[in-house]
């Protein structure tokens, strides 16, 4: 889906089970509630760093990302249960319905 218009000059989209308003002026790209790599939620700011510069979790820049360089630039991922199993520690992604 893409972005509509929403009242009071905001834009609207649903993402993932909810949805996310922003201005409409607003450039700012978000960060997601789960690393796209290992589906779990993304905890603190190191989280997110990782997320800006590599598009995963710290867990899956350190035990992913950073050892396979080449491979990660090419568009390399492992597979959720591989990533998953390295990083067992953090908390599953949950997905709610309203």
């Amino acid at each position: 889906m893409t972005w509509e218009k929403y009242y009071g000059g905001k834009l609207i989209k649903k993402r993932e089970g909810f949805f996310v308003i922003k201005s409409e002026n607003e450039t700012r790209n978000f960060t997601p509630l789960a690393c796209p790599v290992c589906d779990y939620v993304l905890r603190n700011n190191e989280d997110e760093k990782s997320y800006r510069s590599f598009g995963c979790c710290e867990s899956c820049e350190l035990n992913w990302a950073r050892p396979n360089q080449k491979r990660w630039s090419e568009g390399w991922r492992p597979t959720i249960q591989e990533a998953q199993e390295k990083t067992s520690n953090k908390i599953m992604n949950v997905t709610i319905n309203f």
